[in-house]
């Protein structure tokens, strides 16, 4: 079972399908917001890594830099396009659920949010009894020096000339 004390170093893990394939490896992580545990993640595939598709981590396992995951490469890479960049509307998150054979149940106590720090839930949605899909981004304060470029004349060249 994959946990919270997981998260930090599942993005970027590889993730393997039920037969031991290489699928690609994993972009954003989605936690259930009640609980904190992973619940979903993105995997980016194609040549470059250019596309993600979420995929549920029920029955997934964790070891070292590797995520086996109990769905065949195939079915990850048809499932449903959503853009991980951005919110996940209900009819998306419906649409994967669908797409895995999952209730909302399966896979949750109820809430997502991807994982990271400084989120903030819309709770709208609990009411209804769906699950909602979020994502958040870790921010941290990185010291980067940039070089910066001027021009200097010697001598009498650099003076003002009226």
């Amino acid at each position: 079972m994959i946990t919270q004390n997981d998260i930090a170093r599942l993005t970027g893990a590889d993730v393997y399908d039920t037969d031991g394939d290489k699928v690609g490896s994993v972009g954003e992580v989605y936690l259930d917001a009640q609980g904190g545990d992973p619940q979903w993640v993105t995997v980016r595939t194609g040549l470059f890594g250019t596309k993600e598709t979420f995929v549920p981590l029920r029955a997934a396992s964790y070891s070292g830099d590797r995520i086996t995951v109990s769905y065949p490469k195939g079915k990850i890479k048809d499932a449903p396009r959503i853009d991980a960049d951005g919110a996940v509307s209900p009819a998306e998150e419906a649409e994967l659920y669908t797409y895995y054979g999952l209730r909302d149940g399966d896979t949750t106590a109820g809430r997502h949010a991807a994982a990271g720090y400084g989120a903030s839930y819309d709770d709208s949605s609990a009411a209804s009894g769906t699950a909602r899909l979020r994502k958040y981004v870790v921010t941290e304060q990185q010291p980067v020096s940039e070089p910066v470029a001027r021009e200097e004349t010697a001598g009498d060249e650099g003076r003002d000339r009226r």
